[in-house]
């Protein structure tokens, strides 16, 4: 059985510039190792727009990843923060419920 994930949060990690934020180490783009290591697992970002956008600048840095397939991600604008909502719908199959057989017999009276 394939198991279903949601990996939700504010990550600080910005998706729309992946090449800004470096490791010191190797030079390589912490953002880039952040995706693969949800790809490695089968899981993709569901928001691909901005989820964070103060005075001037715009990032995505909240975001949902999951293995599960989503029938809407949507990104909501809040007044009261400068974050954005993410509103994200999934359907997931109803399992199956086997009953065991029933046996009965007829009594006489």
């Amino acid at each position: 059985m394939l198991s279903r994930y949601k990996f939700m949060g504010d990550f600080n990690i910005n998706l729309l510039a992946p090449s800004k934020l470096k490791r010191a180490q190797n030079n390589s783009s912490l953002a880039n190792e952040f995706i693969s290591s949800f790809l490695s697992t089968g899981m993709l970002p569901a928001c691909r727009i901005p989820t964070r956008v103060p005075d001037t600048t715009a990032s995505l840095i909240d975001n949902l990843f999951t293995n599960l397939d989503l029938k809407t991600c949507d990104v909501i604008i809040y007044d009261d923060s400068d974050h954005f909502l993410i509103l994200s719908e999934v359907t997931l199959d109803k399992p199956k419920v086997e009953h065991p057989e029933r046996k009965t017999r007829k009594l006489d009276a």
